[in-house]
């Protein structure tokens, strides 16, 4: 049997042993981490700083074209598509108490798009259902100036429209690589601002 003192010692080591233990324990889990070996920059922020690049060199030529195609709503002097139909006629009356909305006139239908300039002359090349139907165009630049431009070739295919506006000073003109030489796989960006943001 063990007597009282050699109790009191394994209690009292048990004890000690927890609190050098602890102690050590706190410093390995708060210890800073060994500093990383440096790594070589990856593939992808490679990527991303050529992607960046490119936009920095490109963004002074990027322009939003903001299209105005001025339509008629049907009235007695242009009737619309069903309004000989028995039918319609009644579905307008009954919900619209005689008439249709909205009968005669004209009305702007706007629209906002972007290109980018490929000539000094002023050549914008844009997106074929920008322009479509467009009764006025207008070129708007980076620095706000705006200019009336004109359609001068589209391509529905491929959806591609060249605008042509008349600067009135230097502008700066994107720099496009040769279809001819990409092949199957590789990288194409597509340069545009929309909504001028």
């Amino acid at each position: 049997m063990r007597t009282p003192t050699a109790r009191a010692l394994v209690i009292l080591g048990v004890i000690v042993a927890s609190w050098v233990g602890g102690f050590t324990l706190r410093g390995l889990l708060t210890a800073p981490p060994p500093p990383a070996a440096p790594s070589a920059p990856s593939p992808v922020d490679g990527l991303q700083a050529a992607f960046v690049g490119v936009a920095q060199r490109v963004r002074p030529a990027v322009v939003n074209v903001g299209t105005m195609q001025i339509a008629r709503r049907a009235g007695p002097e242009n009737p619309g598509l069903f309004s000989d139909d028995p039918a319609f006629r009644e579905f307008f009356e009954r919900f619209f108490g005689g008439g249709r909305p909205g009968a005669g006139g004209e009305f702007r239908l706007p629209s906002l798009g972007s290109g980018v300039i490929i000539d000094k002359r002023g050549d914008v090349l844009t997106n074929f259902h920008v322009v479509k139907g467009a009764d006025r165009v207008t070129v708007r630049l980076g620095s706000k100036r705006e200019y009336p431009g004109r359609i001068v070739g589209t391509d529905t295919k491929t959806d591609l429209a060249v605008v042509r506006f008349e600067p009135e000073s230097e502008v700066s003109v994107a720099t496009l690589g040769d279809s001819d030489a990409l092949r199957v796989g590789e990288w194409a960006i597509a340069i545009g601002n929309p909504f001028g943001l």
